[in-house]
């Protein structure tokens, strides 16, 4: 309901426009209500001159005057718009007078002259509705013509007195009439201004919302849509028109909308949200909250609905991601935590598989200084220590080897490769430790001759790993079996045993690194856990695939490694050749170690090959050594204290550039990475030997070095 002072403010506002409104209208009805005096003066004419055919001079100049005035006031009125009421005023007043002189001079009776002027009185406020002042002054002409008429006796005077009275009745009964007309025009106009405003002012926040808005029928027929909802759905606001709301609305959701919209309809509730999903017009789907409430209708029940829809697709997206980031942040967290648990957990392992080779080495050594052992004894002894230092080495490379793996710095020499030898002599270095755990070691290979592309290195160190393995969980008097066959276009190596076997649920981590089925320190079997995982990406650089079965605990295992064929030949080795006594005789060779213990090996090891050896503690006393005497070979380690290996080839090399001359020098190193190993070759070495070495390794290294065949045994 329009309050009284949005009314008054409005009118404030409005009383210019309402003025302008005014005078349209009079300039509208300006034909019709002067039309109205013409032709009830040639109705009068008419019956005049039937009646008082002595009146017709005067009847038809009255009646020239009366269709003269209006036709020369409606020009005007045309032509000034803007002074319309002031012309009707006068033009009004000179009808009156008129009408009063013809009155007057034909002698015109009383009922006569005022059925006329109450006629011309009338027409103005209904046909002009130009206000109670216009209509007093366009009154003037009548009132003061009036007068005119008064002739004859007392008699008479009293009957135009009456009707002067009358008359004047007539006159306030036109101003009170203009006036309420007009002021009712007033306030329509006003409130029209109002609710035209409230309308705009209301269309425009429709329009310009930024929520979505609908208004639906009854049967859910979109009447109206805004900018937004038709931008957030896809659509032209006209195309939305044509539409029904279940058509916006996925096919899951429209029982449940249309129950909602009902309830709201039927009053059960004012108004209901729901969140959920609209469809697009390319058929994709927002996310969205809607609000329905029921708007009333003439009667007061809700029939029809207005529907707010907000796209909140944008703030779930953010929502979910922030969900998943945090859902990610916390698995980072509890992998950084297993990560950390794993890493104490695989430090105390390394340092428990470290010591336990050790313990032999160190124990025995003592005993044998003593001398107090029995030459059995000795030979006992001798062989423990043999075996720590090998699973030391064992350890350790496979340390490296998961290392290389990780960073994707493994590199593999692959060549056409049978796979026939290299399973027989991985399965033959293996038959010792079955034999004396007392473990059956069986090997079956095929007829064919399978090959592959690979490296026989890394090959041989994938069976000797499965086997290895197998021989560890297979109890004394348990059996090993190692099987090579051709499958299609495959070689596969099956290794089984009759041991432990694995429970069902370990079988998806038996080749994750440093996992074990027993990880606890009363484990009954050693090892880091990195065989197998080696065994794994060794296996997957090939080109193959490696797989483990097992019926369950006690059933024991099997694991089979299948590798692509290849038809390329395999080129004959040549067979290794044993040590050759002697094999340095004159041969000078310079060893640079910072280790004393390294160093007198490596010294009794040449020299008893021949070699004539000379000893460095250090870069500064190798440099000084050289000055004097002239090596044929030059045999450094890397990691030394203050100056290094590579400080020691550079000053070498350089010595060389001002002296003439090249010493062949081969690197003897405990730093065993492939990245260490090429840089020691760029920096100026000719050959590579990684610590812990065989004598005769390093004694066959030397000759070949010596010789410029090089060196490169990792």
């Amino acid at each position: 309901m329009t309050s009284g002072f949005e009314i008054g403010t409005a009118s404030a506002a409005a009383s210019a426009g309402y003025q302008a409104e005014r005078r349209r209208r009079f300039v509208a009805r300006a034909p019709w209500a002067f039309a109205v005096p013409v032709v009830c003066g040639a109705i009068t004419t008419v019956f005049e001159l039937l009646r008082f055919p002595e009146r017709r001079i005067w009847a038809l100049a009255s009646e020239a005057a009366f269709l003269v005035i209006p036709i020369v006031a409606l020009a005007l009125v045309r032509a000034f718009p803007q002074r319309s009421i002031g012309i009707g005023i006068v033009a009004t007043n000179l009808l009156g007078l008129i009408l009063n002189l013809y009155h007057a001079v034909v002698g015109a009776q009383v009922a006569t002259s005022i059925w006329t002027l109450t006629a011309l009185l009338a027409v103005p406020p209904i046909l002009f509705s130009w206000g109670w002042r216009a209509q007093a002054l366009a009154s003037i002409g009548v009132v003061i013509g009036f007068p005119l008429m008064l002739h004859g006796d007392s008699a008479s005077v009293l009957i135009w007195a009456a009707g002067g009275v009358y008359l004047g009745w007539v006159t306030g009964l036109s101003v009170l009439a203009a006036g309420l007309i007009d002021r009712y025009l007033a306030t329509d106009f006003e409130l029209a201004n109002v609710l035209s405003e409230r309308e705009t002012r209301l269309q425009s926040y429709f329009d310009l919302s930024l929520i979505g808005t609908a208004i639906l029928s009854r049967d859910r027929t979109l009447l109206e849509v805004n900018e937004e909802l038709s931008r957030m759905l896809g659509y032209a606001p006209a195309e939305l028109l044509h539409a029904t709301w279940s058509d916006l609305v996925p096919s899951d959701d429209r029982e449940s909308d249309q129950a909602l919209l009902d309830g709201v309809l039927r009053g059960e509730q004012a108004a209901a949200v729901r969140e959920g999903a609209l469809l697009r017009r390319d058929g994709t789907q927002i996310h969205a909250i809607i609000s329905v409430r029921g708007l009333p209708g003439p009667l007061g029940q809700a029939d029809h609905l207005i529907v707010v829809a907000q796209d909140m697709t944008e703030r779930w997206r953010v929502e979910s991601e922030r969900e998943e980031a945090l859902a990610r942040e916390r698995s980072a967290r509890r992998d950084a935590e297993a990560a950390s648990r794993a890493k104490d957990e695989f430090l105390a392992m390394a340092s428990h598989e470290l010591r336990t080779p050790l313990t032999p080495i160190l124990g025995w050594t003592p005993m044998l200084r003593a001398g107090s052992l029995s030459a059995d004894k000795q030979a006992r002894a001798l062989e423990s220590i043999e075996r720590g230092g090998r699973s030391l080495l064992k350890l350790i490379d496979d340390m490296l080897d998961v290392s290389s793996i990780v960073s994707g710095r493994l590199r593999l020499t692959l060549r056409p490769t049978e796979m026939g030898p290299i399973v027989q002599a991985a399965v033959e270095s293996m038959r010792p430790t079955a034999e004396a755990r007392g473990v059956r070691l069986e090997v079956r290979l095929s007829d064919g001759h399978e090959s592959v592309s690979g490296d026989p290195d890394r090959l041989q160190q994938v069976v000797w790993n499965l086997v290895s393995n197998a021989i560890k969980f297979s109890e004394p008097g348990g059996r090993v079996d190692v099987e090579v066959v051709r499958t299609g276009g495959h070689v596969e190596i099956r290794v089984r045993d009759t041991g432990k076997g694995l429970d069902p649920e370990w079988l998806p981590h038996v080749f994750a690194r440093f996992w074990q089925a027993d990880g606890t320190p009363t484990r009954r079997y050693g090892g880091l856990g990195l065989g197998l995982a080696i065994v794994r990406h060794l296996v997957e650089l090939h080109g193959g695939t490696v797989a483990v079965e097992s019926g369950g605990l006690g059933q024991g295992a099997s694991f089979s490694v299948r590798l692509p064929l290849t038809t390329a030949p395999v080129a004959q080795e040549r067979a290794p050749q044993g040590p050759v006594p002697r094999l340095l005789e004159g041969v000078r060779v310079l060893v640079v170690d910072d280790e004393a213990d390294a160093q007198e090996l490596a010294r009794m090891a040449l020299e008893l090959s021949g070699g004539e050896v000379r000893t460095a503690g250090g870069v500064t006393q190798a440099l000084e050594m050289l000055e004097g005497w002239a090596p044929a070979v030059l045999v450094s380690d890397i990691a030394m204290p203050h100056e290094d290996g590579y400080a020691l080839i550079r000053h070498v090399r350089a010595r060389e550039a001002t002296h003439g001359g090249h010493i062949p020098a081969l690197a003897f190193t405990a730093l065993a990475r492939a990245e260490d190993h090429a840089r020691v070759l760029a920096a100026g070495f000719d050959g590579y030997l990684s610590k812990p070495v065989d004598p005769v390794q390093l004694v066959d290294a030397v000759r070949n070095v010596a010789n410029g065949t090089g060196s490169d045994a990792s």
